[in-house]
């Protein structure tokens, strides 16, 4: 219980708004419970945005991503993912990683998250 209240804290940490949409979403690195998304649902936020690619060790799919998503729509909730590239992989292999491993129906877009990345690998 503790290690939920610990993510669902960090979660409404990084509350962000979609544009044109006005209601709140959060991006989670899961993995995260259907009960965890339908209390942030019945609290007001409708959207989640899910990490589908981890720049650990040099990048990959995240192994939480489908179940994490599959929790989010039982919760009722609009479900997108995000990706960061990892600058010394090919981009579009890492594109076409997370297109073979996460059902499109999970997802409505994705996001490429562009930061520095220090990531020992990347």
């Amino acid at each position: 219980m503790k290690t939920l209240s610990l993510i669902l804290f960090a979660a409404l940490l990084v509350i962000q708004i979609i544009a044109p949409r006005t209601a709140p979403a959060f991006d989670i690195v899961g993995p995260l419970t259907t009960t965890a998304f339908g209390c942030l649902y019945s609290a007001g936020y409708p959207d989640a945005i899910v990490r589908a690619y981890s720049l650990d060790n040099g990048g990959s799919v995240d192994p939480n991503a489908v179940q994490t998503l599959q929790n989010a729509q039982n919760a009722n909730m609009a479900t997108n993912i995000y990706m960061a590239i990892c600058p010394n992989g090919d981009a579009t292999s890492q594109v076409n990683a997370v297109y073979k491993s996460i059902p499109s129906t999970l997802y409505g877009m994705i996001w490429i998250k562009v930061i520095p990345n220090t990531t020992p690998g990347c």
